[in-house]
């Protein structure tokens, strides 16, 4: 364990004297930030995403990122913020919506929790992690979950095609 720290730490220095040398690189912040997470660097990490934030502001993984190196931090409001601003650019991606509700859970907001846990589920039903978060939140079952899209879905439908 120690070796595999002090080889993350080097890697860390040269991507860090790398980065001066190329510090618009959108690949080479994406790196760095990996490394630096992984060295408990959570700080310098999450300098690193800003920047590939302010280079790629219309990148829903680089804000997802940004809002998980936040999260890490127990920054939630700016976490929260960041998973927003990935959710604006790609409407149903489930990892911000399954972070999110982490994240509300943590701040003791159940039914926001619910909401986008339920979201996620729907966006990715198959995905084990939200499964299992929704057990958790009391979103028992997958069919009521699922069910109440569909009602709502055929609702909308309905009432779409009764005005034309």
């Amino acid at each position: 364990m120690l070796l595999k720290r002090n080889m993350l730490k080097n890697a860390a220095k040269n991507l860090i004297i790398e980065l001066k040398r190329s510090s618009d690189d959108p690949e080479m912040l994406r790196e760095l930030a990996g490394l630096l997470q992984q060295a408990s660097r959570l700080r310098e990490s999450n300098i690193a995403l800003q920047r590939l934030v302010e280079l790629k502001p219309d990148d829903a993984d680089a804000h997802h990122e940004l809002a998980v190196s936040c999260f890490m931090m127990d920054k939630y409001g700016e976490g929260i913020r960041s998973c927003r601003r990935a959710l604006k650019l790609r409407n149903n991606f489930a990892p911000a919506l399954y972070n999110l509700a982490l994240a509300y859970h943590k701040l003791n907001r159940p039914k926001r929790a619910k909401r986008f846990a339920s979201r996620a589920l729907t966006a990715s039903p198959n995905e084990p992690q939200i499964r299992n978060l929704c057990r958790h939140l009391g979103l028992w079952s997958l069919r009521r979950i699922v069910g109440s899209w569909c009602r709502r879905a055929l609702k909308k439908t309905r009432a779409l095609t009764r005005a034309r």
